[in-house]
């Protein structure tokens, strides 16, 4: 099979276009999601709303717990239409974030 594919190779102009070998080495998965990011459209004119409960602790949480303004950042780098007061709910309602807050003795 493989002289086949060699033999008939010989009759066939092969062109190879340029390869970058400066292209990152990512995941699979983080491959996936970065085209699905690129084919889905996102309209930040209109408010999350209803999705906003599930969104602001989300994007609190990948900002790394670092409070509202951490939070608010990060949103807006990623492009979601989140208000500083939906990332201090967020923040206020973290279970870890209560978890590693110091508690004040009397």
């Amino acid at each position: 099979m493989w002289m086949d594919l060699f033999e008939g190779s010989k009759a066939v102009t092969v062109f190879v276009s340029h390869v970058s070998a400066h292209k990152q080495v990512i995941s699979a998965e983080e491959d996936f999601n970065n085209q699905v990011d690129r084919i889905t459209p996102l309209d930040t004119t209109q408010p999350l709303a209803a999705a906003t409960p599930v969104i602001a602790p989300w994007a609190h949480e990948q900002s790394g717990h670092g409070g509202r303004d951490r939070g608010y950042t990060w949103a807006q780098q990623h492009g979601l239409p989140l208000t500083k007061a939906d990332l201090a709910t967020a923040t206020t309602e973290c279970p870890i974030c209560h978890q590693q807050s110091p508690t004040l003795s009397p």
